[in-house]
């Protein structure tokens, strides 16, 4: 199975330093690397991180999931409608199913 098209840098990281600010960072530092300082709060930045970190587990499930439905040989049933949210979550996702 393909690797998902990720375009960001991996991994997306947060934290708080000693004068309370809040950062936010994107990929290894010393190779493909961006960090800054996040306006709202940690807990905006936690959500951030983990949903962005997220999306490559998203996308092999999601294609696990469409491989399954597609497979003649495989006893799983999904209803038309949780197909096309399937293709919907690809489309949001900005991968090509």
């Amino acid at each position: 199975m393909a690797e998902p098209e990720i375009t960001f840098p991996q991994p997306v990281e947060f934290g708080r330093r000693q004068d309370d600010s809040v950062w936010i960072s994107f990929g290894t530092p010393f190779k493909e690397h961006l960090a800054y300082d996040w306006p709202g709060t940690l807990k905006q930045a936690s959500d951030i991180a983990q949903a962005l970190n997220a999306i490559p587990q998203v996308v092999r499930t999601l294609r696990a999931v469409q491989a399954d439905i597609r497979a003649p040989d495989t006893d799983t049933m999904l209803s038309r409608a949780t197909g096309e949210l399937i293709e919907e979550a690809f489309a949001a996702l900005g991968v090509r199913p």
